[in-house]
């Protein structure tokens, strides 16, 4: 079953604590406040849904709660009792969902995890330091380019 934004921002909002007038995913502090606890945009999070319904159909609207609950396991890696005590779900049942959900995204086909690793290896491996790495990453100076070389 497809789903929208709205309907993610909707049974999120039940989580959240927001009222109907905050719950306007069009702000940037509800797009903020949304990735914070989720990680990822509702539009991103409903593509996301619609990706795992296109390769097994996911035929229940009540699932989207536990798909929350595994994007903000994935966010903040939450103990099982928490998500439980913030979903109002039974522990048992939300850790049982949680990783039903985490197997479905990990079996997305986004990302070729080869190529990723291989070209994370080149560069870390340039620099011998992930400090390095990621300094080269965020400045534009140029003499950092020739560092490791």
């Amino acid at each position: 079953m497809q789903i929208t934004p709205s309907t993610i921002i909707r049974t999120a909002s039940n989580y959240q604590g927001l009222t109907a007038r905050a719950v306007n995913h069009e702000t940037y502090r509800y797009n903020r406040t949304f990735r914070g606890c989720f990680g990822v945009h509702p539009e991103l999070a409903a593509e996301l849904w619609n990706m795992m319904d296109d390769m097994d159909p996911l035929s229940n609207i009540g699932w989207v709660t536990y798909f929350l609950a595994t994007l903000m396991f994935l966010r903040t890696y939450t103990v099982t009792e928490v998500l439980a005590m913030i979903f109002m779900k039974d522990e048992k049942t939300i850790r049982h969902w949680v990783w039903v959900f985490v197997e479905k995204l990990a079996s997305l086909d986004l990302v070729r995890d080869d190529q990723a690793f291989a070209f994370l290896h080149r560069r870390l491996h340039k620099y011998k330091d992930l400090t390095m790495f990621m300094l080269h990453s965020t400045s534009a100076a140029p003499a950092l380019d020739q560092m490791g070389e």
